[in-house]
C-alpha cells in the first residue's frame, strides 16, 4: 500500500513539472497574437459565459474589460500630453 501512494505522489509531482505551451505568439517585431488553442479557449469560455472576448495586450478580455482598460490608457496618455504641454 506505502509503494502505491509513494508511486502515485511521484506521478503527480512529474505532471506538475510539465511546462505548459504559451497561448500567445509574439513575432519578430513583438506583436502578440493568440494561437489556436488560445481561440478554443476563448471560445469554450464564451459558450460557458455567454459574453464576447476581445484580443486586448495580449490576453482575452471582456467587453466592459476592454472599454475600462481603454479609458485608463487614454487618461494616461491625456495626462501625459498635458504634463508635456505644461513644461513647454
Amino acid at each position: 500500500m506505502k509503494k502505491v501512494i509513494v508511486i502515485s505522489f511521484t506521478v503527480l509531482l512529474l505532471l506538475s513539472c510539465k511546462t505548459k505551451e504559451s497561448l500567445t505568439y509574439v513575432d519578430e517585431n513583438g506583436e502578440c497574437y493568440p494561437t489556436i488553442e488560445s481561440i478554443d479557449q476563448m471560445y469554450t469560455k464564451r459558450a460557458e459565459t455567454g459574453l464576447s472576448y476581445f484580443w486586448f495586450n495580449c490576453e482575452w478580455v471582456t467587453h466592459a474589460q476592454r472599454d475600462s482598460l481603454s479609458l485608463i490608457e487614454n487618461e494616461r496618455i491625456f495626462e501625459k500630453l498635458i504634463q508635456n504641454y505644461d513644461h513647454q
